[in-house]
């Protein structure tokens, strides 16, 4: 199969001509992810920020446990109140976290959260989180993917900044979220 330049989507270096990432990851890596740091990519659609997360996820993959989440998989409706965007949440994280690999325990740990979320808050989802996190045995690194489909909603702000909160508290509870 010819190679060409992708336009929809994640790159395939098998298939897609594309920049070669080696450089950039390691230097994502050792600025940001070793140093326990979090970090935003905001450009415009198709200039590789996709491309770049699933590579890293890869590059990041036998160091730390990697949570992908991408925001594409919460529907207005789930951002319509706190309780009906944890449930969702919940939901993916559950899923992200047996795609990365976690053990047995951290996953049903979030399960059985996401499906007793029916009235749990955004601060009751946290600690959750902070549970699984402290009894993980790796580091976990969380990834959000087109967080910008949420917009000015009021539930993902609340989200975003509990999110810095728990960031910020992490390193006095000990947790192993980056």
């Amino acid at each position: 199969m010819r190679r060409y330049f992708n336009t929809e989507g994640q790159c395939e270096p098998e298939i897609h001509y594309m920049v070669r990432l080696d450089d950039r990851l390691n230097q994502i890596k050792q600025f940001f992810i070793d140093r326990g740091k979090y970090f935003v990519m905001n450009q415009g659609r198709q200039y590789g920020k996709t491309t770049t997360l699933c590579d890293l996820e890869e590059y990041l993959r036998e160091e730390y446990l990697i949570v992908f989440m991408d925001f594409q998989g919460i529907s207005t409706m789930e951002y319509s109140d706190e309780f009906a965007f944890t449930k969702a949440f919940m939901r993916m994280f559950t899923e992200a976290l047996e795609e990365g690999g976690a053990a047995k325990e951290e996953i049903k740990q979030a399960a059985a959260f996401a499906e007793s979320a029916e009235q749990k808050t955004l601060g009751e989802m946290f600690y959750r989180i902070m549970g699984i996190c402290k009894s993980a045995s790796k580091l976990i690194v969380l990834m959000i993917d087109e967080a910008d489909n949420a917009g000015n909603n009021q539930v993902f702000i609340d989200f975003l900044s509990m999110l810095r909160k728990y960031y910020i508290k992490r390193k006095k509870s000990q947790s192993s979220i980056l």
